[in-house]
């Protein structure tokens, strides 16, 4: 069989073209190959240490984010804490203003607000200092009070503060009249509280008859409530009566009185 020049060309043309796909097709085999050495564990293994530090980094971030807004936060929550401070203060002087006003008062005499900024060691001298003194107008046998009620006088004055004996000292002797059956008595200060004593047996006293101060007490104003009439302390036998006085006031709570300077 005779092939023409033609047919020779033919072929050779169909030969170089199987040769050019062969090649195409190995350097494919040789990319996959590439990528699969690419995705091998040492280099997943880097991949995942590279991701971990990216994270890590990040956390950092947030973590610093989430105590500055903690630090912001505590700071509000004092500052919150504080002006709720005031604003009890205020309420608890504004009370005690308000129940005061209620009181035939002088109205020559002036209310000064005090502050109990310390308090006698020993229990059977009850006492307290407070914040105001000589330069505020204070002076000894002043009358202070807690709303509304005698709780105690001026003892002594230095300049920015003063001692103040409370009415539950037990060298403290006030002279009182009850509201109701006009009877009079004496107030003492004791380690279990207040007492009435010196109440005539003739005297009918009603329990919860207002106690209050009677102007035979040349040192405290008359009429200034102290309590109530309690539980009665004396026997039958006894000449004198003698009560337990209820006041309203927590001595042992007190934060601020009134001074009533004269």
């Amino acid at each position: 069989m005779k092939f023409s020049w033609k047919t020779g060309i033919v072929l050779l043309f169909v030969i170089s073209l199987s040769w050019l796909i062969i090649d195409t097709a190995n350097i494919f085999r040789q990319l996959s190959l590439s990528n699969s050495r690419a995705e091998s564990p040492l280099f997943l293994n880097v991949r995942k240490i590279k991701s971990f530090f990216d994270t890590l980094h990040e956390a950092l971030g947030l973590r610093e984010q989430v105590n500055k807004l903690e630090a912001e936060n505590s700071e509000l929550k004092a500052q919150i804490i504080q002006v709720n401070n005031k604003l009890q203060q205020i309420k608890m002087v504004k009370q005690n203003l308000d129940l005061v006003t209620g009181l035939d008062l002088d109205q020559d005499h002036d209310l000064e607000v005090a502050r109990i900024i310390g308090r006698a060691p020993l229990r059977f001298t009850n006492g307290v200092i407070i914040n105001i003194g000589a330069e505020s107008g204070i002076e000894p046998d002043q009358v202070v009070l807690a709303n509304g009620f005698l709780v105690g006088l001026i003892e002594s004055v230095a300049s920015h503060s003063s001692q103040v004996t409370l009415i539950t000292d037990i060298r403290l002797k006030i002279p009182v009249i009850l509201q109701k059956s006009r009877a009079q008595g004496l107030l003492n200060g004791a380690l279990e509280g207040l007492t009435l004593s010196d109440i005539g047996v003739d005297q009918e006293v009603e329990s919860d008859e207002p106690v209050l101060s009677s102007a035979l007490a040349d040192f405290v104003p008359p009429d200034i409530p102290i309590g109530f009439v309690g539980e009665e302390l004396s026997s039958e036998s006894e000449v004198l009566q003698k009560f337990r006085v209820d006041s309203p006031i927590d001595f042992d709570q007190l934060e601020y009185v009134l001074v009533w300077k004269k």
